[in-house]
C-alpha cells in the first residue's frame, strides 16, 4: 500500500473509531476488563491507547492495495 493510501486510510478508521462508545471499543478489541472497573474509570484511564490499538487493529486487517 503507498503512503497516501495509509495515511487515508488511518485517517478514515481514526474517525469512525472516535464514534464509538468505549464499551464497543474494548469489545471490538476482545479486552476483558478487570472486575470492578466502570465504565467511567475505563475511560479515564485509557480510552485514547485504546482508540490507537484498534485503529492499528483495523488498518492491519485491511487487504493490500491493487
Amino acid at each position: 500500500m503507498s503512503n497516501i493510501f495509509n495515511d487515508l486510510a488511518l485517517e478514515r478508521i481514526a474517525e469512525e473509531v472516535d464514534e464509538l462508545s468505549t464499551p464497543e471499543i474494548v469489545n471490538e478489541l476482545g479486552i476483558t476488563p478487570p472486575v470492578g472497573l466502570s465504565n467511567t474509570m475505563l475511560k479515564g484511564l485509557c480510552v485514547e491507547i485504546l482508540k490507537e490499538k484498534l485503529v492499528m487493529k483495523r488498518f492491519e486487517e485491511l487487504p493490500e492495495a491493487i
